[in-house]
């Protein structure tokens, strides 16, 4: 048993079964992929289910669906990224994965980032594209991580868009009494308080939307379903905590749907968001008047639960030692 070096990757060439069985003599690009591959088809030998490999016949779609299975459903954001994998398959027309390579995304990237709408701004953003190429990559390099994939990633070398840097929008003290006025008019019954706890400890809509009973205690909210996974708590004061419960219940979850409700009030209350801002602007208001208030940064990384003190860094031109 042997993988080499050839000329077109790293080739193994061994028996799964031992010495009479078949041969099986196959190249990679990575030598951790011929190893992954050689490792897998040892195990199945040893427990007597062992089947030469066939070719992998799966879609990108497929890989997808793969990915949920052993990951994505374990994830509060699963089912978003499986259904923009998926989404994604279909804008590249669902190739076989086994011939999909990173040239055939970068062209695709390249022309989406060619189209535009009728009022000549582009239809998808960098930002997002960069999403679609975390989410492709993170399900192959977790199909190869439980031997489901046995060549390399094909997205591996394949870098992000750099971004624009551009300074977070937030709303002014004006504004924010405006959309709680607005807010107060709406007809569901969970929007106001939602957004008063986004505004208040600076967490994501999500977040904050699908709190339970037991969540909030000893005066702290506790966010454990969080877009990174990582739990973290934030204190709040008793008003907030009191409205919190007011008529609903102290275990489960605690609020419906109230996203559309939010839009609503944000165009009622005559407030124009940039594109793709919308909830998210509760939590840079958040986080740029701590800042302005001369709250410390590494202090609002840890609240806002960024992994890189680079995240929270965008609003350091906020702080009054900054302006001096």
């Amino acid at each position: 048993m042997a993988i080499n070096k050839v000329a077109s990757g790293w080739q193994v060439d061994f028996r799964p079964e031992g010495r009479g069985s078949k041969r099986i003599r196959k190249t990679f690009k990575t030598k951790r992929a011929a190893e992954t591959f050689e490792l897998s088809e040892k195990a199945r030998a040893l427990t007597g289910e062992y089947t030469p490999p066939t070719k992998d016949t799966r879609r990108l779609s497929e890989i997808g669906d793969a990915w949920y299975t052993y990951h994505g459903h374990s994830l509060t954001t699963g089912k978003h990224q499986l259904q923009q994998i998926k989404a994604t398959a279909r804008s590249l027309g669902d190739p076989v994965a086994r011939t999909f390579d990173a040239k055939e995304f970068i062209i695709y990237r390249d022309q989406r980032l060619s189209e535009l709408n009728d009022d000549g701004t582009k239809k998808v953003s960098k930002n997002h594209l960069n999403h679609e190429l975390s989410y492709l990559k993170s399900a192959f390099k977790k199909l190869i991580d439980v031997s489901d994939w046995h060549t390399s990633n094909p997205l591996e070398k394949v870098q992000r868009l750099k971004l624009d840097k551009r300074t977070p929008f937030f709303l002014k003290l004006a504004q924010i009494d405006q959309l709680l006025l607005s807010l107060e008019q709406s007809k569901n019954p969970d929007v106001l308080t939602i957004t008063r706890i986004c505004l208040s400890i600076g967490c994501r809509w999500g977040e904050a939307q699908y709190l339970n009973g037991e969540d909030i205690h000893s005066g702290k909210i506790h966010l454990t379903e969080t877009k990174n996974g990582e739990s973290r708590s934030v204190h709040i004061d008793e008003s907030l905590e009191r409205e919190i419960y007011r008529g609903r219940p102290r275990t489960g979850p605690l609020f419906k749907s109230a996203l559309e409700a939010f839009e609503f009030g944000i165009d009622r209350a005559g407030i124009k968001l940039p594109k793709g801002t919308m909830t998210h602007v509760l939590r840079h208001t958040y986080a740029s008047h701590f800042v302005m208030d001369g709250g410390d940064l590494f202090q609002l990384s840890k609240i806002l639960g960024h992994k890189v003190i680079q995240m929270t860094l965008v609003y350091a031109h906020l702080s009054p030692k900054h302006l001096e």
